[in-house]
């Protein structure tokens, strides 16, 4: 999970879960796989954060698990659990075993994906199915590196791999067995460290948001990246217009058919602390206004999301939630000391 931190799991729950065992350290939790180290940062597995996530209900809302265990360092050996019947029943061997990869759940069938061969990166993926015992191979696609991040959408698996800040995207279906590579991002994307991949509700819209490491002349600078899924066609946003825009990479999530972005504003000499918020519509690649939250309290890394009708802004490094419901033009923290103020700004681009 690229776009979260350490932080998004419940350490204290962990701990409390091994405490029969052993005492759990903070270094354990990459022992364990409940963090894995991502462009030289520690972020929660998908494992992690079901188990252990402070606020796994939002990412997995739905979640089902399906328990399997393998012999050895590979998937030569295997067998699934039926919780039904408490018993364990051995798997037909998958066809080429790699090592660390990834598992999803798509309609019924097991895909296991990415990992490394013989120490090498793979992008091949191999599905199991349950009801006839029997594997489906896929083959790599075109990827200099490994799978680095995945979503689901539609019963279909969608995975960002590369190396460096070079990226290809692909789907997988199922019923087709192999992967679907989409249009290569464009060469501006090279540059952009990538913070979150997302679709749109309707499926049309991707969404690749990021930030352009330091060594570049326009270091520290978030830009977005949005691929017409219907016409195979990317745009390329700048944000740098936006003047109160800080260094620090904003956090999106869509709004329906918008892409909502939000950031944390730096006022240099300035006791107060501000998020501000903007949506984009990729249909008309039109800018809304920029709205300006202010409050006593910094809000750290914001991170735009919904909870049924009402909009919500995730401080969660700073310890509160700022909610707005729906026909309110105020937000309100669940912690009084931070109770933001709402100010619009007339500060759009188009």
């Amino acid at each position: 999970m690229p776009g979260l931190d350490s932080e998004a799991l419940d350490f204290r729950a962990a701990s409390e879960s091994f405490a029969a065992v052993r005492k759990l350290a903070r270094r354990d939790l990459e022992t364990l796989r409940l963090v894995t180290n991502h462009q030289g940062r520690k972020v929660p597995t998908v494992g992690g954060l079901i188990l252990f996530g402070a606020d796994r209900e939002r990412h997995f809302p739905d979640a089902w698990i399906q328990v399997g265990r393998f012999g050895g360092t590979d998937l030569t050996d295997g067998a699934v659990y039926d919780v039904d019947t408490d018993t364990w029943s051995p798997v037909a061997p998958h066809p080429a075993p790699p090592a660390d990869a990834a598992v999803a759940i798509l309609d019924g069938l097991v895909v296991i994906y990415g990992g490394t061969i013989d120490g090498e990166p793979t992008t091949a993926a191999a599905i199991y199915d349950p009801t006839g015992d029997r594997w489906t191979s896929v083959a790599p696609f075109g990827a200099d590196g490994s799978i680095t991040g995945a979503l689901i959408r539609d019963d279909a698996l969608l995975v960002r791999a590369g190396n460096g800040y070079g990226h290809l995207f692909a789907t997988l279906e199922p019923d087709t067995a192999e992967w679907s590579v989409l249009p290569s991002p464009p060469a501006i994307a090279l540059g952009v460290e990538p913070d979150s991949v997302d679709v749109s509700e309707s499926g049309r819209w991707l969404a690749y948001t990021g930030t352009v490491p330091f060594s570049e002349g326009d270091g520290g600078r978030p830009r977005v990246l949005i691929l017409d899924l219907a016409s195979g066609v990317w745009e390329s946003y700048d944000l740098s217009a936006f003047s109160t825009l800080s260094n620090i990479g904003p956090g999106d999530a869509w709004l329906g058919e918008e892409l909502a972005l939000t950031w944390q504003t730096i006022s240099f000499g300035d006791s107060d602390e501000s998020v501000s918020l903007v949506l984009l519509d990729p249909a008309t690649s039109q800018w809304g206004d920029v709205e300006e939250i202010e409050m006593e309290l910094g809000c750290f890394f914001p991170e735009f999301r919904t909870d049924g009708p009402d909009q919500l802004i995730d401080c969660r490094r700073s310890g509160f939630v700022l909610r707005l419901r729906p026909g309110s033009d105020t937000w309100k923290a669940d912690n009084p000391d931070a109770e933001p103020r709402f100010t619009p700004r007339p500060d759009s681009i188009a």
